[in-house]
């Protein structure tokens, strides 16, 4: 398996980013219910209160309510099991989540005594935390939310998160395995049954099966029992992963077993993912209806990097079929297919993609294929960003997506006409922004422009995952002009920090304090 040094390169819509990212900043948050403090150094004897915090997560979750919140301080906590169940009366409400999250600025890790962290109750929040693995989290129930958590270490059984349910959201994730444990039942993101299940902005490297692993079946062998108990995988939501390097699967399958004639797979949406370097296919499309694919990146999976293929006959034998594969680029090592076709599906339809050399297409033709470079800004270092003279930008059909330019752009990622070379100048910017940096990921150092409207304090400071303050970049009074600041991956200290995901912000102050715009943008170090 290849270094995260080598393989990870991924970027966020800044609005989401922001969105994310701003509830770490938000140290005085307010919740409906009270928070409660676990700490390692803490006692269960205690009263759960910031100066007297328990120890152990597992007691925490049975004495708090819906709306509480369990705030996990900083360093090493050893957990066993953790149960939040519903017919005990746990969990939250519509309105008033249970959220179990990081104490602002510190890292709780969390590591295994036995088994994992158990959600099947409803409306849970977990925000922030470190999982080392095996320890996983089981998420199934209704209005959950895995947010912003990192997990590393040996494969877990199934997966890093396994989940189903309704109104479930997955976002912003880091998975990493070493190359012990699992095999190819074992995978990143395990999602079954539900409906609207968002997996977005999650980075998966070195799984052992599937990174992102769409799948249910019926668990009995009588045909009665499927026809008696029905269920739908409906309105799923794949965008803006990450998944590379998985080691004996594809980064992504869409696909149901045992009594697949019960299990109504439909209506999904496959947009804005990188998928690199994997041993089987990037995608995987074995069954289902009704399955968008948009806006893709699929560079160098070992067999293809997209497979359509002929239905499990445990699945019930029914081909996929209304399939849309769009504004993609498909790059390919020298003679392998970049799309292959085995399915008798209906509505399969593939159209304009840009593929890396003439397509390569088995059972499947694309009448207005794209052929050429795609010009990724360092593809060694997997960014696949465009440079400004790629034939994937405005070459895309309008789908509905947010796009700059006259048309889409092809692949994951918007062309960013930010410079990256700029030197400080006095010429009128139309706006206040703040740009991506550039290189990302980058090693040592970064340079991050930003556009000045009219005389004001500018600041800019950098802050890990956790919302824990690194560095400031910019203090001071700024002219209309576009500026840029280099960083240099140390701290306020002057010490170089760890490889990861930072954060830089910028907020523009008038005389009175007055803040008249911020912007958060996300960044990867790599050393």
């Amino acid at each position: 398996m290849m270094n995260i040094k080598t393989i990870m390169a991924r970027g966020l819509r800044s609005a989401r980013t922001l969105f994310v990212f701003a509830g770490i900043l938000l140290a005085n948050q307010s919740y409906s219910g009270q928070n409660f403090y676990v700490s390692p150094q803490g006692s269960d004897s205690n009263n759960g209160s910031i100066t007297l915090p328990w120890k152990n997560l597992a007691f925490a979750v049975r004495r708090v309510s819906a709306g509480d919140t369990i705030v996990m301080r900083g360093g090493t906590h050893i957990v066993g099991e953790v149960w939040i169940d519903r017919n005990k009366g746990m969990g939250g409400r519509p309105g008033q989540y249970l959220t179990i999250k990081a104490y602002p600025g510190e890292e709780p890790i969390l590591q295994p005594g036995r088994r994992r962290l158990i959600l099947w109750a409803d409306y849970v929040r977990v925000e922030g935390l470190h999982f080392i693995m095996p320890w996983r989290c089981d998420a199934f129930g209704g209005g959950l939310q895995i947010i912003n958590n990192k997990f590393t270490g040996p494969q877990p059984k199934f997966g890093a998160i396994e989940t189903g349910g309704t109104d479930i959201l997955v976002e912003g994730n880091f998975i990493e395995y070493d190359d012990t444990g699992g095999n190819t039942q074992d995978h990143g993101i395990y999602v079954h049954a539900g409906e609207r299940i968002i997996i977005r902005d999650n980075t998966v490297i070195g799984s052992k099966g599937y990174g992102i692993h769409v799948f249910d079946e019926h668990k009995s062998a009588d045909p009665a029992e499927w026809a008696a108990n029905p269920f739908v995988m409906r309105d799923y939501v794949l965008e803006g992963n990450f998944v590379a390097e998985s080691q004996e699967r594809s980064g992504l399958i869409i696909a149901k077993g045992r009594g697949g004639n019960y299990i109504t797979l439909e209506n999904m949406t496959v947009g804005n993912n990188v998928f690199v370097g994997n041993a089987q296919f990037g995608l995987f499309i074995r069954e289902g209806e009704n399955i968008k694919v948009y806006n893709n990146t699929l560079y160098l999976n070992a067999f293809a990097s997209l497979l359509i293929r002929y239905p499990s006959p445990e699945g019930g034998g029914v081909p996929a079929s209304d399939i849309t594969i769009v504004n993609n680029i498909f790059v390919t090592p020298v003679s392998k297919a970049h799309v292959r076709n085995t399915s008798s599906g209906a509505n399969l339809v593939l159209q304009n993609n840009l593929y890396n050399s003439s397509p390569f297409l088995e059972g499947i033709t694309d009448p207005n294929a794209i052929v050429g470079d795609p010009q990724f800004v360092d593809p060694r270092k997997y960014d696949f960003h465009l440079q400004a003279s790629s034939p994937a930008i405005d070459a895309g059909i309008d789908v509905g997506l947010p796009f700059q330019g006259s048309a889409p752009d092809l692949g994951a990622y918007e062309f960013d006409e930010s410079p990256t070379g700029v030197e400080e100048s006095e010429s009128q910017p139309k706006r206040f922004y703040l740009h991506q940096n550039y290189p990302n990921p980058f090693n040592p150092e970064t340079k991050i422009v930003y556009d000045v409207l009219a005389q004001a304090h500018i600041t800019i400071n950098v802050y890990a995952l956790t919302g824990r303050k690194v560095e400031t970049l910019v203090n001071e009074e700024k002219a209309s002009g576009s500026y840029v600041v280099q960083w240099d991956g140390k701290d306020a200290r002057g010490k170089s920090v760890p490889s990861g995901i930072y954060f830089y912000r910028l907020e523009v102050l008038f005389e009175d304090n007055h803040a008249v715009f911020r912007d958060t943008k996300r960044m990867i170090l790599l050393r």
